[in-house]
């Protein structure tokens, strides 16, 4: 009796440590489309005129089509905006769990720091939409 419990208690532990090794992003729902973080800081250099930088937009899953998002910035109302979009509208190929979007930032109005909110959008209308604020700051 002794000896099945311990073939039991070894299986079982085999097979969670199997399933542990999953690859996936376990934190996502399966049909996750959205940034693959909430934050994102940025420091850059006062005297600059603009500079690029790029987001990143995953998928839990890999999927056989195409999948497209559309991108919306959000600031404080009655501030001018430090950034712009580049990208409104990127697509994660098919077989393929990433892609990038790429934003352009204008230091000089940022007085000390800024926040800014990106929305990410699907188009699968049963996907939700995810959100990243980017936390600009001057040094």
């Amino acid at each position: 009796m002794k000896n099945l419990f311990t073939w039991g208690a070894g299986i079982l532990f085999t097979l969670l440590s199997l399933s542990a090794c999953d690859d996936n992003h376990a934190n996502y729902p399966k049909e996750y489309v959205g940034f693959d973080k909430t934050i994102e800081k940025y420091i850059f250099n006062s005297q600059a005129e603009e500079q690029d930088i790029s987001i990143k937009i995953i998928a839990a899953e890999k999927s056989g089509k195409d999948r497209e998002v559309a991108l919306s910035g959000h600031w404080k109302p009655g501030k001018q905006s430090v950034f712009k979009l580049l990208d409104r509208t990127v697509v994660i190929p098919a077989k393929k769990k990433a892609a990038t979007a790429r934003i352009r930032v204008y230091p000089k109005p940022i007085k000390r720091t800024e926040e800014i909110r990106i929305v990410c959008a699907p188009k699968d209308t049963e996907v939700k939409q995810s959100q990243l604020t980017l936390e600009l700051a001057i040094k």
